[in-house]
């Protein structure tokens, strides 16, 4: 006689923070669930356990309102019947950085440790596919696990397989069968509480309540639920539940998952499995947990199949459809989101971490609520942005708050690092031209210099008499300043003044009231030469001091600008032909605009049955030089495309009506550069279309290469999908800093801020297609609102991108790297401070070699030491070194939750070495000698 089956039943709430409601709106559902759950565990001891979707947020949202209750669920938590984390909130993983799910995780689990107990299942029932480096993301948190349904279908592999990240970890992971993860709720509660599955009937709508002229205008609450136990229905959802799961499941302990959408705990799930147990002849129902459920399959499991890579395997079933058009519904948000990411974790930490290595307090606390905010962000109904307009101005809300804190905090860590720095000549002023990249370099800064316009200040006092009075100023502090030179040292550096306006400058300081001071502020160029890796140069600002120019303009003939590397032209159209001097290699008919119908939602692109796209390159650009010297050259290029205004009602075309889509693009070369960077911005008020920017490379290639977390992904430039299945049209990918093509030769990279879908078009050209705007009029699923409009991105828009051609593949071209610097570009900072310690350059932090991408770098959780992590994005071994400011006293290898994991002696000469295997990240924990 064969073994039974174990039907281990999972109890939990899928819980979307906000989605078709506010958050506000879902927090108050929140409350009476959390009120139902614990007067369930109060008074129904067979009500065993209840997991709270992974996430430890759902705990702060309720307490933030019902903080009486914390012992409750600390009891609870620390007994095993409530379980939360190992998140924070759960993401949409490809359309956020690794860092983030890193710090996602870290604050799930601080916060699920301190009720008692953290999940340490890699649980995600929601993220449109998988992104690849999750199995060792997760073994980073010292879980070894996954469990998910998008990404994956049964055609590929059995439920339970091994999946294989691109550094070799492996994860024991789990497919969900027929119902993800509610085919418990589906298939047994459903049927026993309604007695199947029934359509709504007159006595359900006496039922409702519709309180109207509410914000949520199509709301109804259901004040009188039903509460009779189908029992006639128990047997035949038994039967149905193993044949389901039998040819799926590889041993026999089956996973049933009792939840939904924003639901709650109901007793009658507990009661299903006791007549369940009653009516079994040899198999067993449980009200189980997923850590003891995933600790019995271990023990059993053998031969599992290998799967490697990203779970983006498209489905043939809609239920593990993978909702690929979240990658650009309402592309604002993602832009938003990158802008933000990069100004927390690649500016305000770092900088904030070397003013404490000076000997300044760390702003952890500030920090902290930063990251929450950004988290919350995160969650996956808000990145994917599918939900109704009040959730997603909440949103901007969210990134704004996170925003002001990182650069409020990088502000004031700039000023205190600028604090110690050396002295100022006389009158003159310093320039300090900061680098956020752990490599040295050699870039065009655009800085201003701002001097006080004393002749027109006067000042006042007291005379003998009690009157106030007018004070003459000492005319010899008046400095009259009609120009600037600019020295590194003594050697005189070539600049370029574009500008020169006068304004008054605020004036801050604690103990007196904002003042005004009038200033002369000078707009320059110069190109800023070896500047320390993480770290400072000083540069001298001397007034009426003339600067040489720096020698012939890069714009060398009519709509034609050159420098070492590059030499482009701008065409009639607006289009634009470069041409690689390394490789000799010309690209043809870049940055093209192509817009075409949408008639779906945010979770995929379909186009009218009557639609025809339009391209840009039939139209005749409006082109203005606006500015060149001989470190930048700038072009502006407008071009209007006659649009139709929306789609017809029947969404089977678009309107015959016209409107102008204006899309004004400021184009720059600079000095040094291998990249053309690009500012767009458009004013959209067409509907119902999608935009995107057109690359042909002319590159022959079967493969595109992008940039993702903490890895670049390798993919067919083809779609590789059956026809007749659901996700058949998917040939849209993700990306995170760039796209690339490439023959190993030479390539065309196309780095990016926040624009997170591109595809490889099936033409001859091999051309890259970046979407920039995807505007449609419907969320997802049974809107409370019917008149929200946000998805179509009605607003003023801009887009920050950047063509990149190169030499070899995107590892010859540190592509990565690259980007990186694109979106953190060097920092210029002006003072005048009179005296200080340090020197005029110094490197708080090195990384040897530059392929390898610094990732974070801030203080430790125990506040006593500062964490550094990177990873290698290549395909070979690398060897790194580390340099850091100052003396190192001990230094360890962690995991990601920053447990040590072995210590590491420094070399003689203080460097720290270690090897770093192909797509691997390493977390050092570094003690250094602080200053006092």
């Amino acid at each position: 006689m064969s073994k039974p089956y174990e039907m281990h039943v999972i109890s939990h709430s899928h819980w979307d923070r906000e989605w078709r409601y506010s958050f506000t709106e879902y927090r108050l559902q929140l409350i009476d669930m959390m009120d139902r759950l614990l007067e369930i565990l109060d008074t129904r001891p067979d009500f065993k356990h209840y997991h709270l979707d992974a996430q430890t947020s759902l705990v702060e949202d309720y307490l933030e309102i019902r903080p009486e209750n914390r012992k409750r669920i600390e009891r609870y938590v620390k007994e095993g019947r409530i379980l939360i984390g190992p998140w924070y909130t759960l993401p949409e993983e490809f359309l956020i950085s690794g860092e983030s799910l890193v710090r996602n995780l870290m604050l799930g689990h601080k916060i699920a440790s301190d009720f008692g107990k953290v999940m340490k299942v890699g649980y995600m029932p929601t993220s449109c596919g998988q992104i690849s480096q999750l199995p060792q993301i997760f073994s980073g948190f010292g879980i070894d696990t996954a469990l998910f349904y998008r990404g994956i279908n049964p055609h590929d592999a059995k439920s339970e397989f091994i999946w294989q990240g691109p550094d070799g970890t492996r994860a024991l992971a789990f497919h969900f069968y027929g119902g993800g993860r509610a085919n418990f709720f589906s298939f047994a509660f459903m049927p026993v509480l309604n007695g199947g599955w029934k359509a709504p009937s007159l006595e359900d709508a006496k039922r409702y309540v519709h309180v109207m002229n509410h914000n949520y205008r199509h709301l109804c609450d259901y004040v009188d639920p039903p509460s009779e136990f189908h029992g006639d229905m128990v047997e035949p959802s038994m039967k149905y539940l193993k044949r389901d799961a039998l040819g799926k499941a590889t041993t026999r302990y089956l996973l049933y998952m009792d939840g939904a959408d924003n639901g709650g705990p109901h007793p009658f799930t507990v009661d299903f499995i006791r007549n369940a147990n009653k009516l079994s002849k040899n198999d067993k129902f449980l009200h189980g947990n997923l850590p003891d459920y995933v600790a019995k399959v271990k023990k059993v499991v053998r031969g599992l199949e290998v799967l490697k890579g990203e779970m983006r395997h498209a489905g043939k079933s809609p239920a593990n459809a993978l909702y690929v058009g979240v990658l650009s519904s309402r592309m604002y948000i993602k832009q938003l989101n990158i802008r933000t990411e990069y100004n927390l974790a690649g500016r305000a930490e770092p900088w904030s971490v070397v003013a404490w290595l000076l000997g300044h307090e760390y702003p952890k606390s500030v920090l902290d609520r930063a990251w929450r905010y950004l988290l919350a962000n995160h969650a996956h109904d808000s990145m994917e942005a599918p939900s109704t307009d009040p959730v997603h101005d909440d949103m901007e809300y969210r990134f704004r708050q996170c925003d002001e804190m990182s650069l409020g905090t990088l502000r004031r860590s700039l000023g205190k690092i600028v604090s110690k720095m050396p002295l100022c000549r006389e009158k003159e002023s310093s320039l300090i031209v900061f680098n956020p990249m752990p490599q040295p370099r050699s870039e065009v800064v655009s800085a201003v210099a701002a001097f006080p316009d004393f002749d027109v200040l006067t000042s006042h006092r007291y005379d003998s008499l009690a009157r106030i009075r007018e004070v003459p100023r000492d005319p010899s502090e008046d400095l009259n300043v009609k120009t600037i030179g600019l020295y590194d040292g003594d050697r005189e550096i070539p600049c370029t003044i574009t500008s020169q306006t006068t304004r008054n400058i605020c004036l801050e300081r604690m103990e007196l009231n904002t003042q005004a001071m009038p200033a002369k502020q000078f707009h320059f160029n110069f190109l800023a030469k070896n500047i320390p890796a993480m770290g400072y140069k000083v540069f001298r600002i001397v007034p009426n001091k003339p600067c040489s120019t720096g020698g012939p303009s890069l714009v060398t003939s009519k709509r034609v600008m050159q420098n070492e590397y590059l030499r482009v032209k701008i065409n009639d159209n607006g289009s634009l032909t470069v041409k690689d001097k390394q490789t000799g290699r010309t690209f043809s008919g870049l940055h093209v605009f192509q817009d075409e119908g949408e008639t779906s939602n945010w979770s995929e692109h379909v186009t009218p049955e009557i639609d025809q796209p339009i391209n840009s390159t039939k139209t005749k650009a409006a082109i203005r030089l606006e500015h060149a010297d001989a470190f930048t050259a700038t072009y502006m290029v407008m071009v209007r495309m006659s649009l139709p205004a929306e789609a017809t009602p029947d969404k089977k075309a678009r309107s015959r009506r016209k409107k102008t889509l204006e899309i004004s693009s400021r184009i720059t070369l600079r000095r040094g550069a291998k990249r053309i960077d690009i500012v767009t911005t458009i004013d959209n008020r067409v509907k119902d279309h999608r935009l995107r920017m057109l690359f042909p490379s002319g590159i022959n290639t079967r493969f595109s290469w992008a940039g993702g977390q903490f890895d670049v992904l390798k993919r067919p430039a083809r779609g590789i999908f059956k026809k007749g299945w659901c996700d058949s049209k998917l040939t849209t990918h993700p990306q995170y800093h760039f796209v690339d093509v490439s023959d190993g030769k030479l390539g065309l990279g196309i780095l990016t801020e926040g624009l997170t879908e591109y595809e490889i078009l099936n033409d001859k050209k091999r051309t890259i297609a970046v979407t920039m705007i995807r505007a449609f009029r419907d969320i997802f699923g049974m809107p409370a609102r019917s008149d929200d409009t946000g998805a179509q991105s009605q607003r003023l828009i801009e887009f920050k991108y950047s063509i990149c051609p190169h030499a070899g593949d995107y590892q010859r071209a540190n592509l990565f790297a690259e980007a990186r610097r694109f979106n953190l570009p060097l920092e210029a900072v002006q003072t005048g401070r009179r005296g200080g310690p340090l020197g005029n350059q110094i490197s708080f932090l090195s990384i040897e070699p530059a392929s390898l991408i610094l990732s974070a770098m801030k203080q430790s959780e125990s506040g006593k030491s500062m964490i550094v992590r990177f990873f290698n994005p290549l395909l070979k071994k690398l060897q790194a070194t580390i340099s850091c400011f100052g003396n190192v006293k001990q230094v360890w290898q962690t995991n990601l939750n920053e447990e040590r994991i072995r210590e590491l002696k420094p070399r003689k000469d203080g460097r720290i070495s270690i090897a770093v295997k192909p797509k691997k990240i390493i977390t050092l924990e570094i003690m250094p000698n602080r200053e006092k």
